[in-house]
């Protein structure tokens, strides 16, 4: 794919945008609740979908009507909605798109863009996990509550698809043996698991019936194996199925509503790792650095296959065990192994192992917007932007090693000028070389269009123990040059490093949000991000990051965050500014109508001061 000057094209368009067609504000999404497609109230909406395609009424739940309508009130430019795979195809490519089309057509009456979600993951608990400083959650009932964590809010991935992932091994593992369900492994983009169609004992199979509602009898679904399932599907070729059916399922008359999509990438929907992972599913507590969790047979094999490639000892390929890097909830001191200065970084198999873990993720993300921009084309939809969401890691940032964001596969690597690595020299720019993907294959298909190095380049995949910098931002932003995507920080824009732990985690939101919007922009790539600080809980892990234990409800909160969003926007060159999603606490129920009215006035007010940037 050709270079851009600028930014990149989006998916369906062959030419860069003119100065002239620059924007002179930062749009601002409005983040629909994780279950607002969910639940009871969408039954009635299911059953008469087809009379509102028919007659125009759109038959919504009054929670979503209503945060509609003060988002548009509001002023935004549209809202971020997901849709939970466990939701949307529940038997191999039968797909349920009416919640989301009658969602999307009453967004269109409103005024409102639509940025679809596409969940390829299981959620976690709402409020509970951490995240507001980057914490994992792994999935829990969402009905209930366990252990006196808050109801999940989303669906878990299908029956069928966690069926087929345990029978072929493709979940994450950990150093201590505990096998992460959130989402797929990597190993997934390459590898046929999943059935093309569900059996039913009485009229045989049920599939997509070409407009992106439900066809067939779901609930005959064969647990056995049997060739009349069809050719088995990897992962990337069930979310290029999914996001075609739902571009077809969309009316003409509203198609072009929806012009975002981000595509799950991870735990979170993120591009990274589980490998922050709290109890009950693992021992991870901030600010810990977190597990490598690459230690399946799948990941194994696939290591030792790119030390082989390499023409490196075999030894270099195995992760470090607990013994050698500690629990996940450990600081990253005295573990000289890989995560202090001098340590990993500084030899040649730290480097090779961190390389190829870090690399494994590039691939995936590769894979998953090629797949994305074929289904768009295949779907006759242009201009759709593509967004790829990464992982707000601030803790840890300002240190030698950044030790958190490498084990989710943010991987860092100090330059080694004296090529003290064991490759010497100066290292040339090409592709080729192992394939770095869990489990084999070829990155997504077909050769990799992106160089993983510092920010000038310089990483040649066929030579991972090279001894130059690695920028692993610079690496997301090259790969959403080829494809014309959008990076969306999942936090960080809207935090302060001053009110941040910086002396017991060495946290730098700030930093790390300048890391990412200075890569993006000397890429030509547009940059977003999405909120963190606005909660109705304050998380599991301590105070939120705006330093007030009570968490970031409060009026003041609000403030501090859409204040640093507004800064943290304008240090971005116009050409790359993306779309900022805030969270949907401000549409939520409150406490008294003086209340609600203010949360409202506030989202208006930071609406209009990010369109005049």
């Amino acid at each position: 794919m050709a270079e851009c000057n600028g930014q990149g094209p989006a998916v369906g368009s062959t030419s860069c945008p003119s100065s002239s067609s620059i924007p002179t504000g930062v749009p601002v999404y409005v983040a629909l609740p994780a279950d607002a497609l969910l639940g009871d109230a969408w039954v009635a909406a299911t059953a008469t979908a087809a009379a509102a395609r028919t007659t125009g009424e759109q038959q919504l739940p009054g929670a979503v009507a209503e945060a509609l309508a003060a988002a548009a009130a509001a002023g935004a430019a549209g809202v971020a909605v997901d849709l939970w795979w466990g939701a949307v195809e529940a038997a191999p490519r039968v797909y349920d798109w009416a919640p989301a089309v009658a969602l999307v057509r009453a967004a269109a009456t409103a005024g409102l863009q639509v940025q679809a979600n596409l969940c390829f993951h299981s959620p976690v608990a709402d409020g509970g996990d951490g995240r507001d400083e980057g914490g994992e959650g792994e999935q829990v009932a969402r009905a209930g509550k366990e252990k006196g964590q808050p109801p999940t809010l989303g669906a878990p991935l299908p029956g069928w698809v966690v069926e087929a992932a345990t029978a072929a091994g493709l979940w994450h593992v950990d150093a201590q043996d505990r096998v992460h369900t959130q989402s797929l492994s990597l190993a997934a983009d390459t590898v046929p698991f999943l059935p093309s169609f569900a059996i039913n004992s009485a009229s045989g199979s049920g599939g997509d019936n070409g407009n992106g509602s439900s066809s067939g009898h779901i609930g005959g679904y064969a647990r056995r194996r049997s060739s009349r399932r069809g050719p088995l599907r990897t992962a990337l070729t069930a979310v290029g199925d999914a996001l075609r059916s739902f571009l077809t399922a969309l009316p003409d008359d509203v198609a072009t509503t929806v012009g975002r999509v981000q595509l799950g990438a991870g735990p979170h929907g993120e591009l990274a790792y589980p490998a922050h992972v709290p109890p009950p599913a693992g021992d991870w507590a901030h600010p810990g650095v977190g597990s490598f969790v690459c230690h399946s047979p799948r990941s194994v094999a696939a290591a030792a296959a790119a030390a082989a490639a390499a023409g490196v000892p075999a030894s270099w390929a195995v992760p470090p065990s607990v013994a050698a890097a500690g629990t996940p909830a450990d600081r990253p001191w005295g573990y000289l192994t890989w995560a202090s200065r001098g340590g990993a970084a500084a030899t040649p198999a730290g480097r090779f192992f961190l390389r190829w873990y870090g690399g494994a993720l590039m691939d995936h993300a590769d894979g998953l917007l090629r797949t994305g921009r074929v289904a768009a084309h295949e779907a006759g939809v242009g201009g759709l932007t593509l967004v790829l969401r990464l992982p707000a890691i601030p803790w840890w940032r300002n240190t030698a090693c950044r030790a958190a964001e490498a084990t989710a596969g943010l991987v860092h690597l100090p330059h080694m000028g004296d090529g003290g690595d064991g490759e010497g020299g100066t290292e040339k720019q090409g592709k080729g070389g192992p394939t770095g993907v869990h489990g084999g294959g070829g990155g997504g298909g077909g050769g990799s269009s992106w160089q993983w190095g510092s920010l000038g380049g310089g990483w040649n995949r066929g030579r991972l123990g090279g001894g130059w910098a690695v920028d692993p931002y610079a690496a997301v932003a090259g790969v959403a040059a080829c494809h014309g995507a959008e990076v969306c920080l999942g936090g960080a824009a809207d935090a302060r490093s001053r009110d941040a732990p910086f002396w017991t985690a060495r946290s730098g939101p700030e930093a790390l949000w300048d890391d990412v919007a200075t890569a993006a922009a000397r890429r030509g790539v547009r940059v977003g991000a999405a909120s963190t600080t606005i909660r109705g809980r304050p998380p599991a892990g301590g105070p939120a990051v705006c330093g007030h234990p009570a968490g970031c409800a409060a009026a003041a909160c609000r403030a501090v965050a859409y204040g640093q969003v507004v800064r943290s926007f304008r240090a971005v060159p116009r050409r790359a500014r993306g779309v900022y999603v805030v969270d949907a606490l401000p549409l939520l129920p409150m406490e008294g109508r003086e209340e609600r009215d203010a949360a409202q006035d506030a989202l208006a007010d930071f609406v209009r001061r990010m369109r005049a940037l």
